[in-house]
């Protein structure tokens, strides 16, 4: 269960809840709204303007209320609440939890960057935030896709500040693409974390990767594709006149391709490699390698 609310919660607490929201949306405010938006099913993948369109009634805030204490259904928090108040496991499992998460939180696992990185901007698990690796079915059910921001469940900070007047600017985060329209701009990680098709070819950078949109002509110019960045374990002599030092932190293959991302000083670069070629550099995350790519590489407007 959700520690928003003791565990100890009766349901008419939950009632009151629900008849807040209900009359808080009925109002038109928008922080009402923005719950709905990431919690009811309904408005997965969705817009803020979706919520603003829609007719809403008493159950929909019920729904919201109940998700957002880790509950599919009304009827499954109903039946959490009966159960809780009589002495048995759902009463010792909770108090046990209470007691755990009221001390430090352990190191989140499994180790994987889409994950942690949404569970640092959201304060939520990866449970709760649904973002759970590098990519996730293609919408059409035919392959898969990189992972999107429109398959968070819960709010980023952005969103949050967006919501209290405060502008932010967001660039190169885990799974933010495409960008969502907040006070203030975001470079989504499509600019630097894409891969080559089976053909070898990129696909284009298109105004979804930038907030707002008329930015990404702006955006286009800053970008050193990942193709014309090369990796060697040793620093050799070469006409490339940009070298930096850095540590693999991920690896990603499609087929024939590779995407290698390098930790140079915090600064991420993305190098474009054949698998073939990973191999036989003997290329992992953690080990140390020079990236390397030619000032014509910076394609300035």
């Amino acid at each position: 269960m959700s520690h928003d609310s003791s565990f100890r919660a009766d349901i008419a607490d939950f009632h009151r809840q629900a008849e807040t929201l209900f009359t808080a949306l009925s109002a038109g405010d928008s922080d009402a709204q923005w719950r709905v938006k990431w919690e009811h099913p309904r408005f997965s993948g969705k817009t803020i303007d979706s919520v603003q369109a829609a007719t809403l009634d008493l159950d929909d805030a019920r729904l919201v209320v109940a998700r957002q204490q880790s509950f599919e259904t009304w009827r499954d928090l109903t039946a959490f609440v009966d159960a809780v108040v009589e002495p048995g496991p759902v009463a010792t499992f909770e108090t046990a939890v209470e007691a755990v998460v009221s001390g430090d939180l352990a190191t989140l696992q499994p180790i994987l960057s889409p994950m942690l990185w949404t569970s640092i901007v959201t304060g939520k698990r990866a449970d709760k935030h649904d973002i759970l690796g590098f990519v996730e079915p293609s919408p059409n059910g035919k392959g898969v896709r990189p992972v999107s921001s429109t398959s968070r469940k819960c709010k980023a900070i952005w969103n949050i500040l967006s919501q209290s007047g405060l502008r932010s600017v967001v660039i190169n985060w885990f799974a933010s693409q495409p960008a969502e329209p907040i006070a203030g701009t975001i470079l989504t990680n499509r600019l630097t974390h894409v891969l080559a098709g089976r053909d070898g070819k990129y696909p284009p950078l298109d105004a979804a990767a930038v907030h707002p949109p008329e930015l990404l002509e702006l955006a286009k110019s800053f970008q050193v594709r990942a193709e014309e960045i090369t990796l060697s374990r040793e620093l050799n002599p070469t006409s490339a006149r940009n070298q930096f030092a850095g540590t693999i932190d991920e690896i990603a293959t499609v087929g024939a391709f590779t995407r290698v991302s390098v930790d140079v000083g915090g600064v991420s670069l993305v190098a474009a490699l054949t698998t073939r070629s990973v191999q036989e550099l003997a290329l992992t995350p953690g080990v140390r390698v020079y990236a390397s790519f030619k000032a014509m590489a910076v394609h300035l407007c």
